[in-house]
């Protein structure tokens, strides 16, 4: 889990996981990333607490969160997210960029950026956060060739990252010679 910034404070994480803790969840903070925890077990998914529902709190991996880390970017910047899918690492990366600075994310899958703009609005980003673009087209990203800071590329753009989450889903993916034609073609 990754505490959202827009409407927490990142700097005292303690009350959150009290509060995760006393609804039967265990809880741990990270190992290497900032206002991160790790839920290993609880009474029903975090998706589903009170905390996620009002966006104080974020599903996301802690390497993800980590690579998210590492855009130091500034409040005027620009950074542009490919293969963004829901948005985790931009939204992550949001509350660094202030009015000036501005996020484009781009996934091909118009079902993937939909995603995004509820998590970002869920999150307070929509309103507290710089101004966003999302893009579906690459023609889409013209405006922005040469303008950005800082560029996300989460190759191969496949979502096969989220397997370590739900495997079942490698199945649906190979049933049939096309899925594995169109996964080789998107790689």
């Amino acid at each position: 889990l990754r505490l959202n910034p827009f409407l927490m404070d990142p700097s005292s994480p303690d009350s959150l996981m009290a509060s995760l803790r006393g609804q039967g969840f265990e809880v741990k903070a990270c190992e290497d990333a900032t206002a991160c925890f790790r839920v290993e077990g609880g009474p029903s998914p975090v998706a589903q607490s009170p905390e996620y529902l009002r966006g104080e709190i974020e599903l996301q991996d802690e390497s993800s969160q980590l690579v998210a880390g590492l855009v130091d970017c500034s409040g005027n910047d620009v950074v542009v997210d490919l293969c963004c899918g829901a948005g985790g690492k931009a939204l992550a990366v949001a509350p660094r960029l202030g009015p000036q600075g501005h996020l484009v994310m781009y996934d091909s899958r118009a079902a993937a950026l939909r995603r995004a703009s509820s998590r970002f609005e869920r999150a307070g980003a929509m309103s507290k956060g710089p101004p966003l673009s999302f893009a579906t087209a690459l023609a889409d990203l013209g405006p922005w060739e040469g303008k950005a800071d800082w560029v996300l590329v989460d190759a191969p753009c496949s979502n096969s990252g989220s397997l370590r989450h739900h495997p079942e889903c490698k199945y649906r993916l190979f049933e049939d010679a096309a899925g594995t034609n169109e996964f080789e073609e998107l790689q």
